[in-house]
């Protein structure tokens, strides 16, 4: 949350351009995104407060049993988009990490029977957090087909998708922290059977869907989603088991490098997992005293900071601080 001593969301927006549509990694266009899945963690009035100061001018607040997110709406230079963004979660690492690694169940797949009986596998808790603020309109496409029909239940994202987006040229971001990146990815493969001029970008997610329905969601979304990895970041590393694994396309920022392109710039996923391990019981050797540097690596800000340096790079007159953030 913003206090005083730290500096606000979208510091320097001024000077960084209005995320666009395309079918590569755009710094800029990540940038927005982290700031909205960093702003995600904060109460309602400053998400409002600070989205109305950038310049979005409409706002819709999803929030459900413990699901929370939004979709806002910018005028843009001339043309409208949209930002959907999800926050992670408060709890402490270990209770994220338990929450990720036992949770498993099937995907109602909406382009077959609702619940399929293919293959299709995805995180049960990202799956019932997903569907928790889904909502209950039908595609555009069969709406427009028939006089009055419509799925009687709870009003959510795919309502919103619907009456202010579909049937319009906006594109919509889709974008969320850790477990919001999870949701995130769920929500993108959906909303594309709704609004087709949909773009992804996670940061910090960690596996969301087995293989073959990763092959699926990679697809539909074709060359419009990235998945961001920060260094040690523990959570993309999990769970282990059960065939997850991520969607494409990885963008990995080395902490020393910057941005670098290819998992083999990456430390191994085993590596990694075996770093938690003794990350973990110097933590407690040291009384709490030495923070993990696995779990350290997953703060929105360490996100931020590395796509800020990028930003820099390109554009050496922009001036930044470093986001101050206590979400995990």
């Amino acid at each position: 949350m913003n206090t005083p001593s730290s500096p606000p969301y979208f510091a320097n927006f001024e000077n960084i351009a209005l995320p666009t549509k395309s079918g590569n990694y755009e710094p800029h266009t990540a940038w927005w995104l982290a700031q909205c899945s960093w702003l995600a963690y904060d109460s309602k009035l400053n998400i409002a407060t600070n989205l109305q100061r950038v310049g979005f001018d409409r706002l819709y607040y999803f929030d459900m049993r413990g699901t929370q997110g939004f979709l806002a709406l910018h005028p843009g230079n001339g043309q409208r988009f949209a930002a959907l963004a999800f926050r992670g979660t408060e709890k402490n690492y270990i209770d994220i990490l338990t929450d990720i690694i036992i949770l498993r169940n099937k995907l109602p797949d909406l382009a077959d029977k609702e619940y399929g009986e293919g293959p299709l596998f995805a995180h049960a808790g990202f799956l019932q957090a997903f569907q928790l603020i889904w909502g209950s309109a039908l595609p555009h496409a069969i709406q427009n087909q028939m006089d009055e029909s419509e799925w009687v239940g709870p009003r959510g994202v795919s309502d919103v998708i619907h009456e202010k987006i579909c049937g319009q040229e906006i594109p919509l971001f889709v974008a969320g922290h850790s477990l919001g990146g999870a949701i995130a990815t769920l929500m993108a493969y959906h909303a594309a059977t709704y609004h087709p001029d949909i773009y992804l970008y996670t940061f910090g997610s960690p596996r969301v869907v087995n293989h073959p329905l990763s092959q699926k969601i990679t697809a539909v979304l074709r060359d419009r989603s990235y998945r961001c990895v920060h260094g040690d970041d523990i959570v993309p590393r999990v769970p282990p088991l059960f065939n997850y694994t991520h969607i494409d396309q990885l963008v990995y920022f080395d902490p020393v490098r910057g941005r670098v392109s290819g998992k083999r710039q990456m430390r191994n996923d085993l590596v990694v997992i075996l770093l938690l391990h003794l990350d973990a019981i110097l933590f407690f050797l040291t009384l709490r005293l030495r923070k993990p540097k696995t779990t350290l690596a997953h703060a929105i800000a360490g996100y931020i900071q590395a796509i800020e340096r990028e930003l820099l790079t390109s554009r050496p007159h922009l001036t930044t601080k470093p986001p101050q953030s206590t979400a995990v």
